[in-house]
């Protein structure tokens, strides 16, 4: 059952590499998907970095092996409800890292497909979405972020709950992901 799991992820991952759909493409991750022992939980973020996970392939780490200021936080607000970081699935929703983030939501549409077959052979009961630009392409018809922060979304795909994105300028990144964690905690049980 793994090895056609791991094998339907190295498919799509080849798929992913070979697109060329975005014309505002800068660079193109070799790491899609990173496999925690927990996929009852799969994070997904914006678009790579263009330091960080796709050059350690560790996600949540850069490439010296030191945890990344968001990571670091993230880690933190999971730590607080049971959970390991690195023991949970994770993945990007725009798979290439875009010339400008004015090209965010193109180059998201265009990889779209790919992220909904991740999730499809990931099968999570829960996606947190960290921050705007990651919810918009799993949760699209919200006006206001503050709208759909913190509450569970059911859909086909399990439970989304969007979070504040962790990152260390963030003002809220840490504090009102606090509750936000509880929720998470509760939907497990």
């Amino acid at each position: 059952m793994e090895d056609v799991f791991i094998n339907d992820l190295n498919k799509l991952h080849k798929e992913i590499r070979d697109c060329n759909k975005c014309a505002y493409r800068d660079i193109c991750s070799p790491t899609y998907t990173y496999v925690g022992k927990d996929n009852r939980i799969l994070i997904l973020g914006e678009s790579p970095a263009k330091n960080g996970w796709r050059i350690s392939g560790k996600a949540w780490y850069e490439p010296s092996g030191k945890i990344t200021a968001t990571g670091k936080i993230l880690k933190t607000l999971l730590s607080e409800i049971g959970l390991v970081l690195e023991d949970l699935s994770f993945t990007e929703a725009v798979k290439c890292t875009p010339k400008s983030p004015k090209f965010l939501k193109d180059c998201g549409q265009n990889c779209y497909p790919f992220l909904k077959r991740q999730i499809e052979i990931l099968k999570p009961k829960i996606i947190i979405t960290l921050g705007v630009r990651a919810t918009e392409l799993v949760l699209p018809k919200f006006k206001k972020f503050s709208d759909v922060v913190g509450k569970i979304h059911k859909t086909d795909s399990g439970f989304i709950i969007p979070i504040y994105h962790p990152s260390p300028i963030s003002p809220v990144g840490y504090k009102l992901n606090v509750p936000i964690m509880q929720t998470i905690k509760d939907l497990l049980i």
